[in-house]
């Protein structure tokens, strides 16, 4: 028996590490021996010291499956040039027949019609001979402009007035004739219409064209001024015809006026003196009749009075005189400095108040003399010898010019046309 605290290992048992199954039964002798306490035996004390080491080895696999949702918002900016050309074929007025003079071919040239329409217009019907309407703006076609031209006789210093002025193309036309220095007015119902003209005459450079907002109907022919020429833009009845009024001696009107059945027909009248017209009859025409005060689509002017004056000496620059008014006031000026002459006998400033400022602004220009301004009705030379045997108002540079313009003159040819008076 070995000596106490130490324990023989049991036979078939080898010493050093000890199984698990061993260590157990060793602890379970180790409570049996303290708690039996038999005589006989003496006391057991068993230490068991046990070391378990335990190796593991764990291999792991992963799968990892990654799924990735990309969400990509892109902005792209295209910046688009697109040119188009595009070719018309315009007819121009000169190889038609309707421009005569190199006075009236310069003129249609100067002035673009695209130019005086609105934007959705100009490439639609800008450059065809045909009318063309956007709302309330409206042009006739360049070949029934052209006859007007060549029908108004038009000279540089001649005054003008356009009833019906519209988009302010015709009158910008005829201020390349006239000259900056002559009186250009037009008329026109619709304001809208009137400052669509004016902005446009400005942009090239035509700031004596001037446009009045009014209804022709309302015009004081007794307070208004007369003109050397008078062009109307819309069909003009037998109530129109007062408008011949504005006429000054050997003045011309023309306009798409009825005859005496109701068709209207481009025609020109002279004004031969007093209330005599001599009257030319030149195409048919289709024009919308012009509007009178209470009509359709009424606007405020429609209930104003309506006077044309000219240039006032209180208000208007000097340079908006006719040349006549200027060497006038000019020698005026010069008789009242010299002592004892009859003008210096009042001062300058009782002239020009009292006088010089009430006289209108055509007051010094000479009647026009018979034939003077006149051009041949055929082909518009200046200077024609023959005369219409019948109405002696229309005039030719020849008997061929006479003989081509037969057709056209003879259904309209009359012999100083008298107007009725128009009441009031």
């Amino acid at each position: 028996m070995a000596s106490e605290g130490h324990s023989r290992a049991p036979e078939g048992h080898t010493r050093g590490r000890v199984s698990g199954e061993a260590a157990a039964a060793f602890a379970g002798m180790k409570l049996r021996a303290s708690s039996a306490g038999t005589a006989g035996m003496g006391k057991w004390q068993v230490k068991v010291k046990v070391k378990v080491e335990v190796e593991v080895k764990v291999k792991v696999k992963v799968k990892v499956k990654v799924k990735v949702e990309v969400e990509v918002e892109v902005k792209v900016k295209i910046k688009v040039k697109v040119e188009v050309k595009v070719k018309v074929k315009v007819k121009d007025p000169a190889e038609e027949g309707c421009l005569a003079t190199a006075e009236s071919v310069r003129a249609f040239a100067a002035v673009d019609r695209g130019h005086f329409l609105p934007e959705g217009a100009r490439l639609a019907g800008c450059y065809v001979d045909a009318p063309v309407r956007e709302g309330r703006l409206h042009q006739s076609a360049p070949s029934v402009y052209a006859r007007a031209l060549q029908a108004l006789e038009l000279a540089p210093g001649l005054s003008f007035l356009n009833i019906g002025s519209g988009t302010g193309y015709f009158s910008a036309i005829v201020a390349q004739i006239i000259g900056p220095k002559a009186l250009n007015i037009g008329v026109e119902r619709h304001a809208s219409n009137v400052e669509h003209a004016r902005e446009r005459c400005l942009a090239i450079d035509l700031p004596e064209v001037q446009f009045v907002c009014g209804n022709c109907f309302n015009i004081n022919i007794d307070k208004s001024m007369k003109f050397d020429r008078v062009y109307v833009g819309a069909g003009a009845g037998p109530d129109a015809k007062f408008l011949y009024k504005l006429l000054k001696y050997d003045g011309l009107i023309v306009g798409p006026f009825e005859d005496e059945s109701g068709v209207q027909g481009l025609s020109k009248a002279r004004c031969r003196g007093g209330t005599k017209f001599a009257v030319t009859r030149m195409l048919q025409v289709q024009f919308a009749d012009l509007v009178r005060p209470g009509g359709a689509e009424p606007v405020a002017c429609d209930a104003e009075a309506l006077v044309l004056r000219g240039p006032s000496w209180e208000t208007s620059r000097w340079s908006d005189f006719s040349p006549a008014f200027q060497r006038t006031v000019v020698l005026l000026y010069w008789m009242n400095q010299i002592e004892g002459s009859l003008p210096s006998v009042l001062p300058w400033e009782i002239w020009t108040k009292y006088v010089v400022s009430l006289l209108g602004c055509d007051a010094f220009d000479a009647p026009a003399a018979p034939g003077a301004a006149r051009g041949c009705a055929a082909c518009g030379a200046r200077g024609p010898a023959l005369q219409c045997g019948r109405c002696r108002a229309v005039h030719y540079c020849g008997r061929e010019c006479q003989r081509m313009d037969w057709k056209a003159h003879r259904e309209a040819c009359v012999s100083l046309v008298q107007l009725a008076s128009r009441p009031g």
